[in-house]
């Protein structure tokens, strides 16, 4: 069955899409026309009184754990709800970022897309009116309850598309990120070192590893993307949260080059041209724990510290 309404989301979650597909209005219709926002009280949420429903969703999860995450959820839900099946195509994050444009604009769209939540994608997409407004579905389920305004606003953008962070609801994100530093023990151990609680102390590891002949800082960035998690600690060590959030959703009122941000690029700067940080940091592999690649070993046993976010569902 074909349906005009459908879920963009930062991360799928298997019960968010099947909740989209259980609002009134949501049969059929073609892609590429703006998507209805239902209120509060016109969204079903008895899910059983609706009848066999196939819910098609197209996510990125293809990596070990993740995958398994996103299987252990879809058979939860359709224990939970037999009524329901869903027909899942998991693609890679290169894969269906090409191919959500020409989903998008067709008659044969996904239920639940996940989406890469940037300006130049996601922004995009609500411009043009293909993802629904999903306020309704937040009060209704109680998404505001659960989740701080502060989450819900990563989610949010104007109607075109415009503000990001503020507005309507268009996804709802399946993990939670934390960015921060891992070290080796052992080779703080060699070096008669402490393991960092302050970022004075972190400039000063780097700096006694590196006199030691030590590999201070591992990056692994062929993908040309780690990087900005090495840089995006280093910056919150010296740029408060409200501008790194309004500089991450490329809105008005902060800059790039401001004395704070300027400092932090410098020291990320200076790591790479001291060798503190991987000479050739490209032609290193993209390394993060949990997958299947050397940086565990790397950052807990054959080098000092290293930087990298975990997207924990």
């Amino acid at each position: 069955m074909r349906r005009r309404n459908f879920l963009g989301s930062t991360a799928v979650l298997g019960g968010i899409g099947v909740l989209a597909a259980c609002a009134p209005g949501s049969d059929s219709g073609s892609g590429g026309s703006e998507a209805p926002a239902p209120a509060a009280d016109e969204v079903d949420t008895d899910i059983s009184a609706l009848g066999d429903i196939t819910l098609v969703v197209w996510d990125q999860e293809v990596r070990g754990a993740q995958n398994d995450a996103i299987e252990a959820l879809i058979g939860a839900f359709e224990e939970k709800h037999p009524n329901v099946t869903i027909d899942r195509n998991s693609q890679s994050f290169d894969d269906l970022q090409q191919q959500t444009g020409l989903a998008l604009s067709g008659n044969e769209v996904p239920d639940v897309l996940q989406v890469n939540n940037a300006r130049g994608d996601m922004g995009t997409f609500v411009a043009d009116g293909l993802l629904t407004d999903l306020t309704g579905y937040a009060e209704a389920y109680g998404w505001t309850d659960r989740f701080t305004p502060g989450v819900l606003g990563k989610m949010s953008y104007s109607g075109d598309g415009v503000t990001f962070g503020e507005g309507s609801l268009y996804g709802l994100a399946q993990t939670g990120e934390v960015c921060g530093i891992y070290y080796s023990q052992a080779k703080l151990d060699e070096l008669g070192l402490e393991a960092p609680t302050t970022w004075g102390e972190v400039f000063s590891l780097v700096e006694t590893a590196l006199e030691a002949g030590e590999q201070p800082i591992m990056l692994g960035n062929l993908d040309q993307w780690p990087a900005l998690h090495v840089f995006g600690p280093l910056q919150a060590g010296f740029v408060d949260s409200e501008t790194i959030v309004t500089l991450g959703m490329g809105n008005a009122g902060a800059d790039w080059t401001s004395e704070e941000n300027v400092t932090a690029l410098t020291q990320l700067a200076e790591w790479g041209s001291s060798g503190a940080s991987a000479t050739r940091p490209t032609a290193s592999p993209t390394t993060m724990p949990g997958r299947p690649s050397p940086r565990a070993a790397v950052c807990c046993s054959s080098a000092a510290p290293g930087s990298a976010p975990t997207w924990r569902p």
